[in-house]
Order: structure tokens, then sequence, then C-alpha cells
């Protein structure tokens, strides 16, 4: 086989040999400078100035230097209604090339035979000039940089399989952890994946759609060794975990429609970084990330262990949608999670396997799903969302959280320390669990609790503090205090508890315990339940008035106007009350007049009635004994 090599053994600096040379891409088919365009609508005529172009055939180049196309030499517009295609050409096989430059003007994108190149269309319908081809193209095969210890940049081309996608996140790979990370950029394409991808230390993967391949049952996308990692306890680098990996406008779709198995994201690293991180309809769990804590210390800044996710969002998959065992002390700005067929979002820690201690989150938002969310670590937490769905704090640990609602069947179940500045629950009557229930101690500012099928609020656990709000219209106890065990140690403070199926409050007893509770109690509804409870012991504090009018009962303070009709001899009046016990504080005033009703005293006070004697019996007449009077159960005024 023949050819040619230039330059090589005496060729000659000849044109031919170097306008060979210089055909190449990138370097030619464009306008170095100059041809600018100038229309003259009116007379559809295109003066071009003067300029440089490049122009290439298939095996040379040339550099072409029209002269200016002016006044008389102005270019007329052949399609006076229409597009034009303004071509440079010229003919190198002319006598003189130099003589046969040219601009032919086309009414279609179809070039001339002889070298040409689009430098302008004209547009006559819409009196619109476009220049062409001002820059040359950028072709490449692959475009990959390589910056040493910065990482390179690659983009992604299209339909890769699985296995060149890893072979560019493995090339991306800095040389050394120290500095820099490698970028994969799929360009916002969708890529069909029949086998998992895994990202190593220090690379960020962009921009990319990635789909499980009909019957693959494959997961998606993982850090680098995690199946060796998981379960391991494995902490610092030194000893194998992954770093500073990132998922940046990631969309994952697992395809369960046509697969019986596969997660979307499994991730054994350190210092994540996620934002804009959408996971669909897996078949098995949406997102699992886990972190061991390890028994070496961490070497350097680099082996620090917390994530950082910016959005987060996860729907549609059969198994639980997020899955967080670590790292400890990630940070969270917005996760929402829906239609899960287990838990939406799950938090969870194993000694000597994971961790996943300490978990801030700005906004979590789930609804929808068969299974609640579980909270198993330490959180911090602006709001807490859950639509339909149960939310259990259950680190053993404190847990700060501005604000939680559960709504719409939800229910909220607190075995945790620490902090809650405000709860709201709506229940909608169908929910057979109680709005909230403690069983650890934990201090919460306001609650807001209704409509639960079941009680509003259940404390079983010693040194709970409610700071102050209402559980109204539940299916069973407004405030229910001991279930298991006799809680000590409480403050609880609300100002509406009406309107409970079963009653007001029932206490189960304990000691030391401060109430504050005040409520009107409507007709046919109960306040203190003393037939299930019993009343607070002498070590508590109590301050209580649950009041109200009708057949109302249990109640801790009761008023009202009774009238009865004297006789002229009869002098004690008995006068029917609601409340829970007897009372010890009763004040009567007379409404009726004259002097024989102005004088009497209270006798005989009992758990349903008091007597009121009068020194001198009231005259005969209907209903001219009138009494004003007001009862509470001593030390819970």
């Amino acid at each position: 086989m023949t050819g040619k090599v230039l330059f090589n053994g005496g060729d000659a600096l000849s044109e031919t040999n170097l306008a060979e040379v210089a055909a190449k891409h990138n370097q030619s088919d464009y306008v170095e400078r100059g041809l600018s365009l100038s229309p003259s609508w009116s007379t559809n005529e295109l003066q071009i100035g003067r300029g440089h172009a490049v122009i290439r055939d298939e095996t040379l180049a040339y550099d072409i230097f029209p002269d200016e196309q002016s006044g008389s030499d102005a270019l007329l517009l052949p399609n006076s209604n229409g597009q034009n295609y303004v071509y440079l050409t010229f003919d190198p096989d002319a006598a003189d090339p130099d003589e046969s430059i040219t601009y032919e003007i086309r009414g279609n994108n179809t070039p001339p035979s002889t070298p040409s190149l689009l430098v302008a269309t004209a547009d006559t319908s819409t009196d619109d000039v476009i220049e062409q081809n001002r820059a040359p193209d950028a072709k490449f095969e692959a475009l990959q940089t390589d910056e040493g210890n910065i990482g390179s940049h690659h983009y992604l081309d299209a339909n890769l399989s699985a296995s060149e996608i890893q072979e560019a996140l493995d090339n991306a790979q800095p040389r050394t952890d120290e500095l820099g990370i490698g970028i994969v950029n799929g360009r916002n394409q969708e890529f069909i994946l029949s086998n998992p991808i895994e990202i190593p230390s220090n690379v960020y993967l962009y921009n990319i759609r990635v789909k499980a391949a009909e019957g693959s049952n494959t997961d998606l996308i993982k850090s680098k060794n995690f199946d060796s990692l998981t379960g391991s306890n494995t902490g610092t680098i030194q000893n194998g975990a992954k770093f500073n990996i990132g998922l940046v406008n990631v969309f994952v779709d697992g395809n369960k429609a046509n697969n019986a198995a596969g997660t979307g994201v499994q991730l054994y690293a350190k210092q994540t970084y996620i934002d804009n991180l959408r996971i669909d309809n897996c078949a098995d769990v949406g997102i699992y990330s886990e972190m061991g804590q390890g028994t070496t210390t961490p070497a350097n800044h680099l082996d620090q262990p917390e994530a950082i996710i910016g959005s987060l969002f996860v729907g549609y998959c059969d198994g639980d949608n997020i899955v967080w065992r670590g790292p400890n002390d990630s940070v969270a700005r917005e996760i929402l999670s829906h239609h899960s067929g287990g838990r939406p979002f799950t938090l969870e820690q194993k000694t000597d396997e994971f961790t996943g201690t300490g978990f801030r989150v700005a906004f979590l938002h789930c609804y929808a799903s068969t299974d609640g969310i579980y909270l198993g670590t330490p959180t911090w937490a602006d709001q807490i969302y859950g639509d339909g769905v149960d939310v259990t704090l259950d680190s053993g640990f404190n847990v700060n959280i501005n604000h939680i609602t559960v709504k719409s069947g939800g229910s909220l179940e607190i075995n945790s320390g620490g902090l809650i500045n405000s709860i709201y629950a709506n229940g909608d009557k169908v929910e057979s669990l109680p709005a909230v229930l403690f069983n650890g101690p934990i201090k919460v500012g306001i609650v807001d609790l209704s409509g639960f099928g079941n009680d509003g609020l259940v404390v079983d656990s010693n040194s709970v503090h409610i700071g102050g709000g209402r559980s109204v219209n539940n299916g069973g106890y407004g405030l229910r205090l001991g279930d298991t065990t006799n809680v000590e140690g409480g403050h609880f403070s609300l100002d509406d508890l009406n309107k409970n199926d079963n009653a007001a409050v029932l206490y189960n007893g304990g000691e030391y315990n401060e109430f504050e509770l005040q409520s009107f109690i409507s007709s046919g509804h109960t306040g203190w339940d003393t037939t299930d409870g019993q009343l607070p012991q002498p070590t508590d504090d109590a301050s209580v008035i649950l009041w109200g009018r009708g057949d109302g009962i249990g109640q801790t303070k009761d008023r009202g106007l009774s009238k009865f009709d004297g006789d002229g001899t009869t002098k004690g009046f008995t006068v029917n009350h609601n409340l829970l016990g007897s009372p010890s504080n009763v004040q009567v005033t007379s409404a009726s007049t004259g002097s024989s009703v102005d004088s009497f005293r209270v006798i005989d006070i009992t758990d349903t009635t008091f007597d009121v004697w009068f020194s001198f019996a009231p005259p005969s007449g209907t209903d001219n004994v009138q009494l004003f009077w007001e009862a509470s159960v001593d030390g819970r005024q």
C-alpha cells in the first residue's frame, strides 16, 4: 500500500502540499474575520464586506480573501419572498483561481459543485439576515481533558452501555485524593442499563438519566465497591471507605413494571453530595446509604463523615423509598418521598455495623405510603410533614424539631428525649392509633390534636412537658396519662379538651406531676374520668378547670342558677352539681329579694349535691328562691 507522508524525505513546500496539511477539522470551513452583512430589503440587495474565510474540499484547504461587494457590486437576492442561501465559492481549476472567487446565491441549501462555504442566509419574507459559519466547528471522537490532580471532565456520547459509562467514571477520578474532583456529564441523555455503574471517590455524576433495562432486575447506581463494603463497619479512607461522591441532576428509573428486583442508588460513602436527585419506580429500595463508624481514627480532613443533600425526590418504589444508615451528622435541605410500598423515610443506626447518628433536615415531606416515617437516630429538623403516614421518633437520644405535622390518618409516636416546638395532628377520625404517644422524656411547646379515632394525647413516660394547646374531638380520651406505667414528673398544660368521646382526661396515677388544664365540657361529654382512672395525687400540683353545662360530668368546676318554690316553712333546698367529686369550695349568692332569703349557709356537701339552709323559711311563691352558685374541687380550681 502506498500513500503520501508530509512532510518527509525532502517534500517540497508546494501549494498543494501546504493545502493538504491545512485541511483539518476545527481549522477550516468557517469565516475567520470580516464578511459583514448589510441588507437593503427595499431593493432585495445584500452588501458584504471584505474578509477572510477558510474553505476545505475533500483533500485541500484554501484561505479565501474576497473583495467587498457593495454599491453597484451589491448582490441581488433572487428569491424576493423567501429564503436565500449565500455561498462563497471559487474554482481551483480556473486559469486564475484568484479571479474565480464569487458569491453564489441559491434558493435551497444545496452547495455548489466547486469548493464553497455558506456565509449567510437572507429571508426576504421576514427581512432577516443571519451570519453562518462564523467560527470553526469543534468535532472530536471523544473530549477528555487530563488536568492532573484536579480531575477531568468527561461528556458522555449517546447510547452508551453501563461498561462504557463505567470507563468514563474510572477515567475521571483524579490521580490523588488531595485536590479536585472528576466530572462525568451525561448531557441530559437517558441511558438504558443492564448492569449497575459504580462511582469512585472524588467523582461527580451530572445531568444524566438512567433506566433499568427490561428484565435486567439490576441495581442502577452504586458507590465503588459497595457490595464488599456494606455491613463491614469500615469507617475510614485508609480502610477502604469511599468519599466525596456526587450525584447532581440525576434521574433514576427502576422500571419496576418490567423488573422484579433492583435498587435505584446504593452508597457506602462519606462526604456525599446530592442535589436534584430523583428516583422512581424501583422494585426494591429507592436510595440506600450506609457508613460505618469503624475503630480507626480519621486520617485527615478528607476523612470526615458528613453528607450534604440539597433536593432529594423519591417515589413509587415497592420497598422503602429512602433508607439512611449514615454517614452520621448528614445535612439535608429538602426531602420529598411518596407512594412507597414500605417506609417513605428511614433513619437507622446499629452498633458495630453502621452509624446513622445525627441527621439534620430543613423540610421532610412524606405521604401516600404503606408504612410510616421512622427516625431511629437523633434528628434535628425544621419541618416534618407526614400526610397519611405515621411518624415514629425512636432514637433513644435527643431530637430537636421545630414543627411536626401528621394528618389524614397519620399518627406520631415519640420514644425519644429532646425538644419539639409544636405538633399538629388531624386524624380525620380514621386513625386507630393515638394522635401522639409519648414513650420518652420530651418537651413540647404546643400541641394541636383533633379528629383521631383513638385517644388524642397519650403519655406513658416520665418527665414529659406539654407547654400548651388542645386535644379535641377524638374518639378516645383527650389526654390519657399512664397507660402501662405510673407517669411521674410531668407538666401538662392544655386549654381545650372538649368533645372527646371517652373523656377529657384519664389519669392512671403517678407522683409529682403538674396539671394546668382548663376546658369547657360540652353537654353529653365527660371531663375527668374517675370511673376508669383516679384524681391527682397529694404529691401532684393540680390546677384543673373542666366545666360545662347540661349533663356534662366529670367537671372540676361547675356553676349555675337554681330556682325553687318557697312555701313559708321549708328552710333547706338541694342543689345538684356535675363535679367529679365532692366540692369543698362552694359560693352561693341569693338572687331573690327580701330579708328572709338573705341569711343562709351551705351544708351537706356530697359528690352530686349540696344543701342551702336558710335562717328563715322563704315565703310562699313560684321560683321566688333563686340561687347563683359556683363550686369546685379543692386544690384543682
